[in-house]
């Protein structure tokens, strides 16, 4: 297994993934057959008044876990449109595995799913995600 950070792996300077960064969604993994997940731990500033994840912080690491599955794979993308389904909360010290599937890979629009499991292999939510494409032509993914 493959064990990196978002960065390094779709050539990202440090700093320039703010918001991920100060989520903390950076973990990746690939294991020996290819499949890809984003790893997350659940921390104090992802919660709700309630002590639970907030819904936001789930779909964003649905988010990125399509985006960044996209452009290490030498795709450029943008999220057209998704959708989430939530199942269960999540709470402080939990670790998150959001991992990608592609369901259709066309020449401008793909479809990818990314379920998202905790530590116990329990289904936390799942997402639908629309993206444009783009082959990336050997250049560095663009300062964000």
């Amino acid at each position: 297994m493959i064990e990196t950070t978002m960065s390094q792996l779709c050539g990202f300077q440090e700093g320039q993934n703010p918001f991920n960064d100060y989520v903390g969604i950076r973990d990746v993994r690939i294991d020996d057959e290819g499949n890809y997940f984003l790893v997350m731990k659940v921390t104090e500033i992802m919660l709700n008044p309630f002590g639970k994840i907030h819904g936001a912080v789930l779909f964003a690491l649905c988010d990125s876990a399509a985006g960044s599955y996209m452009d290490s794979s030498n795709r450029s993308s943008l999220t057209l449109n998704s959708s989430i389904n939530f199942y269960r909360t999540a709470q402080l010290g939990d670790v998150l595995t959001a991992q990608v599937h592609e369901r259709k890979m066309g020449k401008t629009v793909s479809v990818l799913e990314v379920e998202i499991v905790n530590q116990r292999g329990e289904r936390v939510a799942d997402s639908s995600l629309h993206m444009f494409r783009k082959e990336k032509e050997g250049v560095a993914p663009p300062k964000r």
